[in-house]
């Protein structure tokens, strides 16, 4: 699969040659990118080894405001950075069945570091293979507990807070077929990712878990660039998974997916 990534992306190349020259990083790119994951879900099913664990189900819209900074460190050899807010909008959380339910929000941060490998560099585009790691914290609050159709535990009566890390790869690739248009995608994936969560509303306590599960996101969009500006507008899908175990007493599985739009500086 990647060697047909990589032919194709230098065929693209080669096939766009007669076309004017773009700079691919002369020496810092400076990026802020909104991504609106507005068609997205997340489901919980019971271990069957914990006694009382309840289905949860539900729509999850977020939004994902972020600032990526990349430096040319030597020739081929980039270091990147990237913070995003996560603002995860009001929706409704169902437990069981749709009469037993509950409204959510929450905030939250994320950030990612990385050293880029350019493996392909022309005045038509770039290939980077890059390696890093990344963390996010935040807290998803608890409302209005209805069962039945009466409320049971009325206002903000609990949360959700966690914390996601782990080591993550990827490849992104930006090359123009015209003067001022291209395309830019990138694939990333994280195989160990952990996710420490604090549970509170539900019993006297709050309830601590650990779960070790992983990731992987695509995105793609159509780049125009004039001079050292570039305006990017595509979408993104992600989707993360984590198992549960005998401490951990339902696996998650959460897909985010939606449009996003990306305004990038060359210096």
């Amino acid at each position: 699969m990647k060697k047909l990534l990589v032919t194709a992306l230098l065929s693209m190349i080669a096939a766009g040659s007669g076309f004017a020259k773009h700079n691919p990083a002369s020496f810092m790119d400076i990026s802020l990118r909104d991504w609106y994951a507005f068609d997205s879900m997340y489901d919980e099913y019971p271990s069957p080894t914990t006694p009382g664990p309840m289905y949860i189900w539900g729509k999850f819209p977020s939004n994902f405001p972020e600032l990526t900074v990349k430096v040319r460190v030597f020739d081929f050899l980039f270091a990147e950075g990237s913070f995003s807010l996560i603002n995860i909008l009001n929706s409704t959380m169902y437990l069981n069945s749709l009469q037993d339910k509950l409204t959510i929000d929450g905030t939250g941060w994320l950030i990612r570091a990385n050293i880029c490998f350019r493996v392909i560099e022309s005045d038509q585009g770039y290939l980077d293979l890059y390696t890093g790691f990344r963390y996010s914290t935040g807290k998803k609050n608890f409302y209005d507990y209805s069962s039945g159709g009466s409320i049971v535990n009325p206002g903000n009566f609990g949360y959700y807070a966690f914390q996601m890390l782990g080591p993550q790869f990827g490849m992104r690739a930006r090359f123009y077929f015209c003067d001022i248009i291209g395309l830019d995608t990138s694939i990333s994936g994280t195989p160990y990712f952990e996710n420490s969560s604090e549970v509170a509303g539900w019993s006297p306590t709050p309830k601590l878990e650990h779960a070790a599960g992983y990731n992987y996101s695509f995105k793609g969009g159509i780049v125009f660039d004039i001079d050292n500006l570039s305006i990017t507008l595509g979408g993104q899908y992600e989707f993360l998974y984590y198992a549960y175990d005998e401490l951990t007493s339902n696996d998650l599985t959460i897909r985010y997916a939606g449009p996003y739009v990306e305004v990038g500086y060359t210096f």
